[in-house]
């Protein structure tokens, strides 16, 4: 039988978890409105990990007295959201370890473990974005830009600017000057996590980190060099249809084409606007719930622009005084394609991630662990709605030409090409220019995407894999309970559910999604 003593003890260690986390990374409380610890920066030292490691232990030992009984199914959730595999995720204690381990997966070791030797191109790119930044002006630094400043502030704003000038600048060229020594010199040459010692171990650490599944590198690959071929196939019916007969020559024309272009950053914030409001118009027809928070377009700051994808979502913070901010890369904007960007809006802001975070912060009765921390189950559930919502906008008739249908399709091709990318790097020994030629040719990306892109996998191993394995699972759960109801199968209520219980491993979103799922009466 249920206890209310247990449940309750569930969500007591969620919260005191969650309040001795965000104490120990400031930022993602800052990230969230939470300005307690606006005054320091996470501790990456061995004693700040020694921290981390404590909270973790200690956690798990609290959790492993809590009575085993038959918990709610959302105080069963929220000790078990972060297990992966099918037989933790129904164990609180499984999924608490699933966390322990997290703690000492890829990047376990300081600037003296060769475990954290980067590869050259990572310390590379550190370096040159941080020169950058130190060129940046300080009274224009993004810390101050940035700052929570009442309009008018002048004094506070000069206050702040100083302590760029005098205290943070000097530190970032301290930083700077280290990482061209020793550190420079002992970076791996090979940018695979292969290269490093227990390589193979810990790109399977990653991928289940990061997918929540315990997935086999050369499954994955060839998983995603299918998921290419089938959109090969479609892409070239589009072409084809337009008078081109390869992917190749329409994507040529559409990359030259005037009308598919902008002539100003303006007009690429304004279309991506335009998009949203397109989106929202006709949202209450698919999504039985809206998020209250309203979604802002803004462009890349200049000082990071050169390096950042073509678009990322920012979260609103929890008193609302910010909203959710949708940022479009206009760096080399002769690029910047108005047929790519559609579904870059759907799946980032309306109605991927900018509904999935804000609604995962708004769902009432959830613990702030199960509504803040939704990174730490890793990220296969967030972007594969986010490539789900791509796919789906198609549904919605949102696109307004084929070029833009075409668009969508690169993307899901672009995220078939990281299957194959992430794994060619990191566990079957593939350079960085093959990467980059694929992410071209398969994926349509240009060069300069395609260099950061492939960059981005390289930091980042396993990460790459999420879109596509969440976006199967989700599609396959959908394609199952609409066998299951039939006529009676509810669209709007399969997204409500999808999305009414804050980030999920998908191991627990496929064991608990159809009982949430309710076909419609009559």
């Amino acid at each position: 039988m249920i206890t209310l003593d247990s449940a309750a003890a569930v969500n007591a260690l969620a919260d005191s978890y969650w309040e001795a986390y965000l104490e120990q990374n400031p930022t993602t409380a800052t990230v969230y409105g939470d300005d307690r610890w606006d005054d320091r920066l996470a501790d990456p030292s061995p004693a700040g990990r020694r921290a981390a490691r404590a909270l973790r232990d200690a956690t798990l030992a609290e959790l492993a007295t809590i009575p085993d009984v038959r918990l709610a199914v959302e105080e069963r959730i929220t000790p078990g959201r972060h297990a992966g595999p099918p037989g933790e995720a129904a164990g609180a204690a499984g999924c608490l370890r699933a966390v322990h381990r997290r703690s000492r997966g890829p990047s376990r070791g300081g600037a003296d473990d060769r475990h954290d030797r980067p590869p050259r191109i990572v310390a590379e790119r550190t370096i040159s974005q941080a020169e950058r930044l130190l060129a940046v002006a300080a009274d224009e630094s993004p810390i101050v830009t940035g700052a929570r400043l009442a309009d008018g502030d002048d004094a506070r704003r000069a206050r702040v600017a100083a302590v760029v000038r005098d205290v943070v600048n000097p530190a970032l060229a301290r930083y700077v000057e280290a990482l061209r020594g020793p550190y420079f010199a002992a970076t791996r040459e090979d940018p695979g996590l292969w290269s490093a010692p227990d390589g193979a171990a810990r790109y399977r650490m990653a991928i289940r980190t990061w997918t929540s599944l315990d997935l086999d590198p050369a499954d994955v690959h060839q998983i995603g060099l299918e998921e290419l071929a089938a959109l090969d196939a479609d892409r070239l019916s589009i072409a084809r249809a337009a008078g081109f007969d390869s992917v190749a020559a329409y994507r040529a024309h559409l990359a030259s084409d005037p009308a598919n272009q902008v002539v100003a950053k303006e007009d690429l914030v304004a279309r991506a606007n335009e998009d949203i409001a397109r989106a929202l118009a006709v949202a209450p027809r698919w999504f039985g719930r809206l998020p209250v928070a309203p979604c802002q377009v803004r462009p890349v700051e200049p000082f990071m622009e050169r390096d950042a994808p073509p678009a990322f979502c920012y979260p609103p913070t929890i008193d609302d005084s910010r909203p959710g901010i949708y940022f479009v890369n206009t760096y080399d904007l002769p690029t910047r394609r108005l047929s790519a960007l559609a579904s870059t809006t759907y799946h980032e802001a309306v109605l991927g991630h900018h509904f999935q975070i804000a609604l995962e912060m708004e769902t009432p009765g959830l613990p702030a662990f199960r509504r803040l921390g939704g990174r730490m189950v890793g990220s296969a559930y967030a972007e594969g709605w986010g490539l789900y919502s791509e796919r789906f906008a198609d549904e919605m008739g949102l696109y307004r030409t084929d070029a833009e249908r075409f668009g969508m399709l690169e993307g899901q091709a672009w995220r078939a090409v990281r299957l194959i990318v992430d794994t060619g790097i990191h566990a079957l020994r593939r350079d960085r220019a093959w990467a980059v030629d694929l992410l071209r040719e398969g994926a349509g990306l240009s060069a300069t995407d395609a260099g950061i892109e492939a960059d981005r996998y390289i930091v980042w191993p396993g990460q790459a894999l999420t879109y596509k394995s969440g976006h199967r699972e989700i599609t396959r759960l959908r394609t199952e309970l609409a066998a299951r109801d039939g006529d009676a199968f509810d669209l709007r209520a399969f997204h409500d559910a999808v999305l009414g219980h804050g980030s999920l491993p998908l191991a627990t979103l496929a064991r608990e999604l159809p009982s949430w799922v309710a076909p419609t009466a009559g």
